[in-house]
């Protein structure tokens, strides 16, 4: 993990826990707000890598709801994605 390590770690999967808690209940904003904060800890420290991971980790998580839930959920997070800034983001090399 990249740095701040184990902190950001256990951050992480204590929001982990808690949009698994929400997201079984059925809160779409709850979850929404969860994730949102797992991703801007990963941005906060700079921990792309770690950031990759919990996205993929997450959407997968969002096949677990219903469509419609989903659908909504999924949307209302881009929409929360799109505005956060990005700088620092290292360039990505798109060839294959």
């Amino acid at each position: 993990m990249e740095n701040g390590g184990s902190s950001l770690e256990a951050k992480i999967e204590a929001l982990l826990n808690v949009e698994k808690q929400i997201r079984q209940l059925g809160d779409v904003a709850g979850t929404s707000k969860a994730v949102t904060d797992i991703v801007q800890l990963c941005l906060d420290a700079g921990a792309w890598a770690t950031l990759n991971e919990q996205i993929l980790l997450i959407s997968k998580r969002r096949g677990q709801l219903k469509q419609e839930e989903g659908l909504t959920c999924s949307i209302h997070l881009e929409k929360k994605l799109s505005s956060l800034p990005l700088s620092g983001c290292p360039p990505i090399d798109l060839r294959t």
